[in-house]
């Protein structure tokens, strides 16, 4: 009787630690409360032409590494980011399976080109002067940085309330090549 009372014990503390280790707190969510796309959705149907004059869309990324940033350079959480996103450009322009756009949020091109010579940028971007991109994506606030593999699924994002530095970034690029 003995043995069968610790058994008993051990499997009810067992049980205990499980549903207690698997609170609400504990999930990781898979957008923030105005993103309309998370983690494990596809890309939304689009299209940009980007700075470079190449035309891209959510299936013409297909079968490449995708990162997509969301942005306005008047915005200061976008000043923040930006350099963090074109050093990544930096790591991983020549690999041929890699893509990163940035795609602006109700600004012209000659605002942004001024902007990205100023801070000697060269990633490309895609000038939007108003929301319809953006709109398929969130609903507010930038930076948006969505980073997409291979079959167009997305596997990171992030807003401005937790701004991902260069390494964070290359990890997940990494992991994806």
């Amino acid at each position: 009787i003995c043995i069968n009372m610790k058994r008993i014990l051990f499997l009810s503390m067992i049980v205990i630690l499980l549903l207690v280790s698997c609170t609400k707190t504990d999930v990781i969510p898979t957008k923030d409360e105005y993103s309309l796309i998370g983690i494990s959705d596809e890309l939304p149907r689009f299209s940009v032409e980007t700075s470079d004059s190449v035309t891209y869309s959510n299936v013409s990324l297909r079968g490449k590494i995708v990162v997509l940033v969301f942005f306005n350079t008047s915005c200061s959480d976008c000043q923040e980011e930006l350099p963090e996103v074109n050093k990544l450009y930096q790591l991983y322009k020549s690999n041929d399976d890699f893509r990163l756009i940035g795609i602006s949020r109700e600004e012209n091109g000659i605002d942004i080109s001024a902007y990205w010579k100023s801070n000697g940028f060269d990633m490309p971007y895609s000038s939007q002067t108003d929301r319809t991109v953006y709109n398929l994506f969130a609903i507010r606030g930038i930076p948006r940085i969505y980073i997409c593999n291979k079959q167009g699924r997305i596997v990171f994002a992030s807003s401005d309330t937790d701004m991902p530095r260069v390494d964070m970034l290359s990890s997940h690029v990494k992991s994806l090549l």
